[in-house]
């Protein structure tokens, strides 16, 4: 099941945030469980970081990851306004992007052979 609409966004907090990691966990009374976060799904300019105890608004779906039923899709500070404020359309993340993301363009100089 996915919520990734505005209109399907809760509110939750914060429990775990491992800076190092980029990773962590939001806590909801509206889910019967934990969410896991990983900070390539924070809706904010960088650096994407959390605070434990930090009231966030987020999208969800229910797919397992690393041990939690949850993972969150999109997630942005409560009291940001539109959540996509002052970000680039590619930066937004989506359902369908997953953790990670790379990109890799090889450019030749034209040489003549001899």
């Amino acid at each position: 099941m996915t919520h990734d609409d505005e209109r399907d966004a809760t509110i939750g907090i914060v429990a775990e945030w491992h800076d190092i990691d980029g990773l962590g966990v939001i806590t909801s009374d509206d889910l019967p469980g934990e969410v896991w976060v990983h900070f390539s799904h924070i809706v904010m300019k960088p650096p994407r970081n959390l605070t434990v105890g930090q009231s966030v608004r987020f999208t969800w779906e229910e797919f397992p990851q690393d041990g939690y039923r949850f993972r969150a899709v999109r997630v942005w500070p409560v009291g940001r306004g539109d959540q996509s404020e002052g970000i680039a359309a590619n930066e937004i993340p989506s359902a369908e992007s997953g953790g990670y993301h790379s990109h890799l363009e090889l450019q030749y100089d034209n040489v003549e052979p001899e």
